[in-house]
């Protein structure tokens, strides 16, 4: 259970809410209320990112604002404090803790890349609180391809240099600012550059190690790339109704594989989009109306 009442935030232009997790560390979220009646919305955002992902989503999708809608900054990003262990166990837990808060029993998850690995987990441990599932260019690990791929061969190897980074944080070693970046602000950037240099130039700031490391800490990067490539839930255990995205030109993943993994579950659709891997950054347009027309579909009491 969360255990304090909301303060405000300030991160970008987002007035942020904050509670506590249930081991203490403090969680920092967005919360849009919407009329009482429809199901809420959780959007859980992507690796190196937080809570600005989904602003300009929260603007150009009507659907959005018939409903309350939590974007939580994950432990280790953004707002949120960095102290503990991450993995989908902890964030699952975190994600329960917000909602608990915000006294919502169920809600519509969805989630982009790290976020809707996430969303699975989540649905496979709490389905009584997961109304349904909007997925964004999910990644199982077994289609995991490129340097990506190469890093899930070696996993193994992270583990102890977490541990080892962890030790030298507890020691004081440790930086204590990171800058805020504005999501919405890097897309339009990279939809400018988009123009003249093709779609493989929002790969330069969206999927560049470099500039993420500098918005989080070493140890709480690697622990989240570890959990990229950890598995997913078996998909039988997911029945909540369930709509994925998946970019048609990723070189991130194999699609085969991914199709798959989501042809086995047992209630959802799959749509692929003309986009290389950032569906939000470089399709706005086919993503909000996507989740426009399946939170039409889907309106549990």
């Amino acid at each position: 259970m969360s255990t304090s009442r909301d303060r405000d935030d300030t991160s970008g232009t987002q007035p942020l809410r904050t509670c506590r997790a249930a081991d203490g560390v403090r969680l920092a979220y967005l919360c849009r209320p919407g009329p009482e009646g429809n199901t809420p919305v959780a959007l859980l955002h992507g690796l190196a990112s937080n809570h600005s992902r989904w602003l300009e989503l929260l603007d150009d999708c009507p659907a959005l604002a018939e409903r309350t809608v939590l974007c939580p900054d994950l432990r280790g990003h953004g707002a949120s404090e960095r102290h503990g262990r991450l993995g989908h166990a902890r964030w699952t837990q975190d994600l329960l803790d917000v909602l608990d808060h915000e006294g919502i029993q169920r809600a519509v998850i969805g989630g982009h890349c790290l976020g809707a690995n996430l969303a699975l987990h989540f649905a496979a441990q709490h389905p009584e609180r997961c109304a349904a599932l909007f997925l964004i260019e999910p990644m199982p690990p077994e289609a995991i391809q490129g340097r990506l791929g190469q890093l899930a061969s070696v996993s193994w190897l992270l583990r102890p240099l977490i541990s080892l980074l962890r030790g030298l944080n507890r020691l004081g070693l440790k930086r204590r600012q990171f800058p805020h970046v504005d999501l919405r602000a890097l897309d339009q950037q990279a939809r400018e550059r988009m123009r003249t240099e093709g779609a493989e130039a929002v790969a330069s700031s969206h999927g560049a190690p470099l500039k993420d490391l500098h918005t989080m800490p070493v140890a709480s990067y690697l622990a989240s790339l570890l959990s990229v490539v950890s598995p997913l839930p078996d998909p039988q255990q997911i029945g909540a109704p369930t709509l994925a995205l998946l970019a048609s030109g990723t070189h991130m993943t194999d699609l085969i594989q991914v199709h798959q993994y989501l042809d086995a579950l047992p209630n959802q659709r799959t749509i692929e989009v003309d986009a290389v891997h950032w569906i939000p950054t470089e399709r706005p347009d086919a993503l909000a109306q996507a989740l426009a027309e399946f939170l039409s579909s889907h309106q549990p009491a």
